[in-house]
């Protein structure tokens, strides 16, 4: 009898969708998974492996997978025909969606480029995969060094029409040398309902509450018809151990990327160990490359061993207080690695949790507003810039003070009055907070400069 494959070995749901989510299935395997779920007993069995197929982002993969078994008993009914069912369904629903967003996204793409921007995350995989078309297709992710290089783009986009994001708003933290990192999202055409999304990454790599990552390296590539610089492949595999570490989720399409980066070349695998360790997301990586090992037993030779209790992430993403959870103990342990004794750690440790637990929409207080003075510039406090569609709708405060100016950053200007204040970029206003809060004077603050705008 021959051995089963690797992928057998893996528990429960992680099992199947290893083997119908991935990027080359074996129809064998692809029938016996869909024989045990057209006999798995629960009423709710497509449904369920429906949501970690999504949630791992292989629909796609998942559907050929299916489609390569037509006419087949195994998914001619029953649950596996609902299971396809739904299937077509998200994948219509994508395709319309890429109709509307591709062209947008690959423009987003030409002015990166022309401006010296790089591709990061998931375009920076999707070209290296034999079909590209069947990763899962994202926001544009593009990294600069720093906020100066950067904003280029952000006046360029914003010209073009996109529109500052309410679901997930632009940051900035700053770093122990004094430098400021972050992320400016930005969607079209419209915040309410945008169909395109670029996320313009500065300096590190933020994980977690107060963790980075630097990206190591980089190299010509080719993204939705346009050339571009792109991650390498060692700095892709940092930021998926990274990215499943914040998500607390183990995505089969983390483990599809991680194939496709292994793949016919040389991975300086030690670069990514000690990025990931900078970040205490060695455990992730572990249990990435444990799942690799299993789902692609031809990827084996090319992967260290690491004498590392691996993590144990689900295939369905965690609760918030999970997550939360996780993060702080990371939280933690960085803090300790830094020298940190047991009460900062453990304080920085509580600061984590609270924030990831805590509901941070924006909300009117009464606590006067400092904005991110030289103080309070540090990497555990995530300054977010909410624009002017998302500020609170509070009753106008009168302002006896002067305007004081400082500059943040290259055109990013950090404007006080008295117990007001707001960042102004251009023609964009936005109010700066930490947890939510904002003092009815920096929403009269802002919407005067906003005016003058």
């Amino acid at each position: 009898m021959s051995e089963p494959r690797a992928s057998a070995r893996l528990p429960g749901d992680l099992a199947t969708i290893a083997v119908i989510g991935r990027i080359s299935p074996d129809p064998a395997e692809v029938a016996a998974a869909f024989a045990r779920l057209a006999a798995d007993p629960r009423p709710d069995a497509a449904s369920r492996l429906y949501e970690a197929l999504s949630q791992s982002k292989v629909t796609r993969l998942a559907l050929r997978a299916a489609d390569a078994l037509s006419g087949s008993a195994e998914i001619s009914s029953g649950p596996a025909a609902d299971l396809r069912r739904l299937l077509v369904k998200e994948i219509a629903e994508d395709d319309a969606w890429q109709e509307k967003a591709l062209p947008k996204m690959a423009e987003a793409v030409r002015v990166g480029a022309d401006l010296g921007g790089a591709i990061i995350k998931g375009l920076a995989v999707q070209p290296r995969y034999p079909e590209p078309g069947l990763r899962h297709l994202g926001d544009v992710d593009i990294h600069f060094p720093c906020w100066s290089r950067a904003l280029p783009l952000v006046r360029a986009l914003r010209a073009d029409g996109w529109v500052h994001d309410t679901d997930e708003y632009p940051w900035l933290k700053w770093h122990e040398c004094g430098l400021s990192y972050g992320q400016f999202s930005l969607v079209y055409p419209t915040a309410a309902a945008p169909y395109a999304r670029v996320d313009l990454h500065m300096g590190p790599f933020s994980v977690g509450h107060a963790s980075m990552v630097p990206l190591m390296g980089w190299e010509p590539g080719s993204v939705l018809g346009f050339e571009i610089m792109v991650a390498s492949p060692e700095t892709s595999a940092v930021i998926v151990a990274a990215h499943a570490l914040g998500d607390q989720l183990l995505s089969m399409k983390d483990i599809n990327d991680l194939h496709v980066l292994v793949g016919g070349r040389v991975v300086d695998w030690l670069s990514v160990i000690e990025s990931c360790r900078s970040a205490r997301a060695v455990p992730i990586l572990a249990q990435l490359l444990h799942v690799l090992r299993t789902a692609y037993p031809e990827d084996a030779q090319a992967i260290p061993p690491l004498a590392i209790e691996p993590a144990a992430l689900g295939v369905v993403r965690a609760s918030k207080a999970t997550r939360a959870a996780a993060v702080a103990h990371a939280a933690y342990d960085e803090e300790r690695s830094r020298g940190s004794g047991r009460l900062t750690a453990s304080r920085r440790a509580r600061d984590a949790r609270r924030y990831f637990r805590t509901d941070l929409s924006p909300q009117a207080g009464r606590r006067p507003d400092t904005g991110p003075a030289p103080s309070l510039r540090r990497r555990d406090l995530c300054w977010r810039l909410i624009p002017q569609e998302a500020w609170p709708l509070v009753p106008g405060e009168k302002l006896d003070g002067r305007d004081e100016h400082e500059e943040l950053e290259t055109g990013l200007v950090l404007v006080r009055n008295g117990n007001g204040v707001a960042v102004v970029c251009g023609a964009d206003v936005f109010v700066p907070t930490i947890w939510g809060e904002i003092n009815p004077a920096s929403v009269a603050l802002a919407r005067r400069l906003a005016k003058a705008a």
